[in-house]
């Protein structure tokens, strides 16, 4: 080992979605000439996980399991604390970066007395769900004394900066915001609509609508049914829902007692998302509570429209926007809403209903609910320049580099004081 790597440990329960996406896009691209990685994962949610972790090993990166499991289980998780420490012990890392919140505060716990950084991402604050006032209390309290045990908060989007000050979790100076990266090419697709809407088998509607996530309370699916209800029989509507989860048998049963079961398609667990996205003319997302989504920036990436250009540029902030100017654009007959003098209309009309019918269904819980839509085809919004996975490993080295820096201030005891970290961005 190199006398000047940083030893990185990542800590993970949550082994399934986005914060899994989140892991290995760090796992795979930080570069391991600087960093000697050791990730201290669950299998218990995602047993598939078993073979991703052969994988990992393979690239270098050694990985211990760990059985943490998402319900607070005062004795198993102990246990869980005592082998995250023991490993700490053995490992000696100078970070411990942990992620979402049983791993979060397992994690911040075990490694109270060792003099490293400990850097945490909840991806999505438990508090802010819907889970009911005596649990968002208690997540609160956990989360506040968790906070007392971080060096740094780093976190998806300003909008959790903004719930971390506002509930007390950590001063404005331990928090960091990296936001959520993806590879616009991974979701860009050439292929022609129709044919895969045929595939799918909803060739014979106007308006197809798409939610690529699990089927589970959080993401929201039976709002987005009820209003397709509240859109008939104006719109010839359908939905595809990509995806696995608990409620299938649910959702299946709620579809067909509102009379829209053959409008709406499950189509389980896809890897081909860039089709399916190619596919749909609108991706809604009427998820009750959500850090920042993949989904969401990988259905708004450029399908390339000729007549489409953006450019980035930095702001006064230290952020970045993007500059979209539309001249002369030229798509083809199957990006067109309706006919082409009665497109624009059209759009308007679906949009502003879809919005209008979620708005009532769906309750706004202690935290913000993130209800979106995007319009599909060639002229959708542009995140590259803010969200390329380029700058989320870019961003996120700035914390983990001043957190393994010689002469830092770091804790030694349950009363340590913070590390000396960058102000944030």
């Amino acid at each position: 080992m190199a006398a000047d790597k940083v030893r990185l440990m990542q800590v993970l329960e949550a082994t399934d979605g986005g914060t899994l996406h989140y892991l290995l896009d760090l796992a795979y691209n930080l570069p391991l000439r600087q960093f000697d990685i050791h990730l201290v994962v669950s299998t218990e949610r995602n047993p598939a996980f078993a073979d991703e972790i052969e994988r990992l090993r393979a690239a270098g990166i050694e990985v211990s399991v760990v059985p943490m499991v998402r319900k607070i289980r005062p004795a198993r998780d102990w246990a869980c604390m005592s082998a995250i420490r023991d490993l700490i012990r053995s490992w000696r890392p100078d970070v411990i970066h942990s992620h979402s919140s049983k791993a979060g505060f397992l994690a911040r716990f075990a490694a109270r007395s060792f003099p490293c950084a400990n850097l945490y991402t909840p991806h999505c604050f438990a508090f802010t769900m819907s889970v009911g006032p005596l649990r968002q209390a208690l997540y609160l309290q956990l989360e506040r004394y968790a906070g007392t045990l971080t060096d740094m908060l780093v976190l998806l989007c300003e909008s959790e900066r903004q719930i971390a000050l506002d509930a007390s979790i950590v001063p404005w100076e331990k928090i960091t915001v990296v936001p959520t990266g993806i590879r616009p090419e991974d979701y860009q697709c050439a292929e022609d609509r129709d044919e895969i809407r045929r595939e799918l088998g909803v060739g014979g509607f106007d308006l197809v609508l798409g939610v690529v996530g699990a089927l589970v309370v959080q993401k929201g699916h039976t709002y987005l049914l009820s209003a397709m209800e509240r859109m008939l029989p104006d719109v010839n509507v359908a939905a595809v829902f990509a995806g696995r989860g608990e409620l299938e048998a649910q959702l299946r049963e709620q579809a067909r007692q509102i009379g829209i079961a053959d409008r709406v398609f499950f189509l389980g667990h896809r890897a081909d998302t860039a089709r399916l996205y190619r596919a749909m003319d609108l991706f809604v997302l009427p998820s009750l509570w959500e850090g920042l989504p993949y989904v969401l920036m990988e259905a708004m990436v450029d399908a390339g429209a000729d007549g489409v250009s953006v450019r980035g540029y930095p702001t006064q902030d230290g952020a970045r926007a993007s500059e979209v100017t539309f001249d002369n654009v030229k798509v083809g007959a199957n990006d067109v809403f309706g006919d082409p003098e009665n497109g624009l209309p059209l759009v308007r009309r679906v949009v502003d209903a879809g919005i209008a019918a979620l708005a009532v269904l769906v309750p706004v819980p202690v935290g913000r609910p993130a209800i979106s839509l995007s319009v599909g085809g060639p002229l959708k919004a542009i995140q590259a320049e803010q969200h390329g996975l380029h700058r989320i490993l870019e961003a996120e080295l700035e914390p983990l580099r001043a957190a393994a820096r010689p002469g830092r201030a770091v804790r030694t005891a349950p009363g340590r004081r913070a590390a000396a970290l960058p102000r944030p961005r």
